[in-house]
């Protein structure tokens, strides 16, 4: 594989490329804490399935033959690793959707790097001339984006299955209370028909999304989930993180318990969650699973005892952060990301088992939703969100999605209205 490192752009050449109609964006990672900035861009569409239990497999799409170029006039050219990116799904019934495009563009403090990852071993991989051809039209793009379009008119609107949410809340609950479960989680899934006859403008519901909740500790992502359908994504703001590793530590956070943002008493609201018992028991069972897969991982996770609180604009988290020492030489990412997908937060305890009942109870699938979302690098770094609080989009409809935990002692009619608060997150910018 033939790295191809050209002359930085200004930073807000990447801004304008995540955020322009023009550009073929496959894939694209933000988070302003976290520092991912990440876009995938592709003139060939040249993409690949992997199959299951691929995650632990990952770095082995990078061929070992690398060479590197740098184009740059920098004193010292950096030539970034290649990175696979990834879409993945929450029952191993479906494969994820992976990715090494040949565009791949990062936003530093201080500029956007762009550079370009070719198989030499093909026969259509593109030439010099080719390449530099591309790399103008990149740079034409991130000068002048062009309009956004607007969002389409919704139809209509219609939840998958919402009025069984109670009867299934109420059954998980009872298969709790008889010891067959710690916890389960449900989720719901709304549909909205749009308008337009055109492919729905993703870029737009990107950008929304980024001036409204990168700030807040989201990463805000759009991801390509079909090799067949270039227009078939799931975009979202998620505020939880699966995994990172980067500079020898490896971080990861548990998510779990949370209250309804109601604008008014933050503090107290704040107080009122580090108080509730049901909460906290369920937030403990994600750090617990976390932390004990990290061991049998042969890491050393180190967290604080008690969780914070993560304030969102609609609702509010327990939140611990959790991270171990570790290096790409001795630990494989992609089997870290299996081994912690999918974690209490987005399935239950004992996970195997609480999946099947998801798996057998939820009136529509998954798919890609609560699945791992990111990318990794021919080094062994990457990062990896969780997509939650996000849209498929797919056949002149977008899906939202979004789920609660059951614990001993949970409300269906609480666990209902919190769902219907993380889903006003995104049906709001939508309507």
């Amino acid at each position: 594989m033939l790295s191809v490192a050209f002359p930085p752009l200004p930073p807000f050449a990447f801004d304008a490329l995540a955020c322009s109609p023009n550009a073929p964006v496959i894939f694209f990672f933000e988070n302003a804490q976290k520092n991912p900035a990440e876009i995938a861009l592709d003139f060939r569409n040249d993409f690949f399935s992997c199959g299951k239990g691929a995650f632990p497999t990952l770095r082995n799409a990078f061929p070992q033959a690398r060479e590197k170029i740098s184009l740059s006039d920098e004193k010292s050219p950096l030539v970034p690793a290649p990175k696979i990116f990834i879409s993945g799904t929450f029952a191993n019934s479906a494969p994820p959707f992976a990715a090494i495009p040949t565009w791949q563009i990062s936003r530093t403090e201080n500029q956007t790097q762009i550079s370009a990852h070719v198989f030499l071993n093909e026969e259509k991989h593109p030439n010099a001339n080719v390449l530099c051809s591309e790399f103008l039209r990149i740079k034409e793009i991130s000068e002048s984006p062009g309009q956004m379009r607007p969002l389409p008119k919704i139809l209509s609107e219609t939840e998958l299955g919402g009025e069984t949410y109670l009867n299934r809340a109420i059954h998980a609950i009872g298969e709790i209370e008889a010891g067959n479960f710690e916890k389960i989680v449900l989720s719901r899934a709304k549909d909205f028909v749009f308008s337009s006859e055109e492919n729905f403008p993703s870029e737009t519901l990107c950008a929304t999304l980024r001036k409204r909740f990168l700030n807040g500790n989201c990463t805000i992502f759009s991801a390509r989930t079909s090799a067949r359908n270039p227009h078939e994504k799931i975009i979202g703001a998620t505020p939880e993180m699966l995994v990172r590793l980067r500079n020898g530590i490896l971080e990861t956070e548990a998510l779990a318990g949370t209250i309804a943002n109601d604008l008014r008493a933050p503090e107290m609201l704040a107080a009122q969650l580090l108080a509730d018992a049901k909460e906290l028991r369920e937030h403990r069972l994600v750090v617990d699973f976390i932390a004990g897969k990290l061991r049998d991982s042969g890491l050393n996770p180190r967290f604080p005892h008690t969780p914070n609180v993560r304030r969102l604009p609609n609702v509010f988290h327990l939140h611990t952060p959790i991270e171990a020492a570790a290096s790409a030489q001795t630990v494989s990412l992609g089997e870290i990301a299996a081994t912690l997908h999918p974690t209490p937060a987005m399935c239950g305890v004992p996970a195997q088992a609480a999946e099947k009942f998801i798996c057998g109870n939820e009136p529509f699938p998954r798919e890609n939703f609560s699945a791992p979302v990111g990318f990794l690098d021919a080094d062994g770094n990457g990062f990896f969100a969780v997509a939650i609080r996000c849209a498929k989009i797919f056949d002149g409809k977008i899906r939202l999605y979004a789920g609660s935990g059951l614990v001993l002692g949970s409300s269906p009619q609480r666990e209902f209205d919190e769902i219907e608060a993380k889903l006003s997150a995104l049906s709001a910018l939508l309507r």
